[in-house]
This record gives C-alpha cells, structure tokens and sequence, in this order.
C-alpha cells in the first residue's frame, strides 16, 4: 500500500493526515504459498509470530491492526499467533514471502529461512487451449 500525505491549511494551522490508498498488489505466486505451508509444522514449532511482526510492519505488508490481531489472538499462545500470521501473510504479495525469510534470519533462525527457500514445489500445469 502506498501513503500519501495531504496537506490542509485552515486559520493558519497545518493538518496533516495520511490516507492509505488501496492499490492492489497481485498475490503471493502459488509456489511460495506452497514452499511455507509444506514447512508449516516445522515453521510453527520453531517461530514466535510476535517476533516477526516488526519487519511486516517496516515493510508496510502488515499493519497495526493486523499485528493487534495477531498478538490478541485467543487463546494467546504461539500456535494460535503463528496460525494467524500465516493466514495474513500468505494472503499478500510476493515481498511477504521475501521479507518473511528476512525476518526469520535476522531473528537467528536461518534454519527455518534455507529450509522455506530450498523446498522443492510441483509448478502447476498450465492449462494451454
């Protein structure tokens, strides 16, 4: 999503608001989706949601209320936080899937970030008339 600043001027004071325009960003590609959830078990057992959220945020793939969701997910716990995290990030675009390997090297968790990446995934067949 793209921020933009406008400017209003009235009796001689400044307002400033940021309006969040919706730009549609195309989907995570299918073979990244599948390269995290073949992982999923792995990545949940070993990965804290709550440690990862900054980066997304700093990206502008997430936001506040995403994070709020995620961190306030019931019951509170890194199963059901990890749940929530991935259900929003496999529902952004492909830089989620970047940022996401990112994070989880900067967090010392490498492991996770070269399995994710070195998984091999089936390409879809694409469907020629």
């Amino acid at each position: 999503m793209i921020s933009q600043l406008f400017l209003k001027v009235t009796q001689g004071y400044f307002f400033f608001s940021v309006r969040r325009l919706n730009t549609k960003k195309p989907k995570m590609r299918e073979e990244l989706k599948k390269k995290i959830k073949k992982n999923i078990i792995q990545l949940k057992r070993d990965m804290d949601a709550r440690d990862l959220t900054d980066y997304f945020i700093q990206e502008d793939i997430l936001d506040f209320n995403d994070v709020e969701k995620i961190n306030g997910y019931n019951p509170n716990t890194s199963d059901s936080r990890n749940t929530c995290f991935f259900g929003l990030i496999l529902d952004r675009s492909d830089e989620a899937y970047n940022v996401f390997l990112m994070a989880l090297r900067e967090n010392s968790l490498e492991y996770l970030a070269d399995m994710v990446e070195n998984t091999q995934v089936v390409a879809q067949p694409s469907s020629g008339n």
